[in-house]
C-alpha cells in the first residue's frame, strides 16, 4: 500500500500474494481502482434496504461538494 501524493489517501497498486477465497494468488487488477471518499456495503436482501442505502448515495456526492463515494452497485 502506497499514498496518493494528490489525496493524501492510501492506494492499493500491487494485489496480495495470496487469496484466501480463492485459495491461490490474486487474479484481480488493482491497476485503475476507483477513487472514493467512503465505500457502502449492506445486504441486497431486503431489497427495500438495498435501494434506500442506493439512493442516500447517489445523494452524498451533491451535498458534499461531489466528493466520490462507492457502493456495492459500482462495485
Amino acid at each position: 500500500m502506497t499514498d496518493d501524493q494528490e489525496s493524501g489517501r492510501p492506494s492499493i497498486t500491487v494485489p496480495p500474494g495470496f487469496c484466501e477465497y480463492a485459495g491461490e494468488a490474486c487474479d484481480q487488477s488493482f491497476s485503475n481502482p476507483p477513487a472514493s471518499d467512503g465505500l457502502f456495503l449492506y445486504p441486497s436482501d431486503p431489497e427495500i434496504f438495498a435501494s434506500t442505502i442506493e439512493e442516500s448515495v447517489k445523494a452524498l456526492g451533491p451535498v458534499t461538494g461531489g466528493k466520490p463515494w462507492l457502493s456495492l452497485e459500482n462495485l
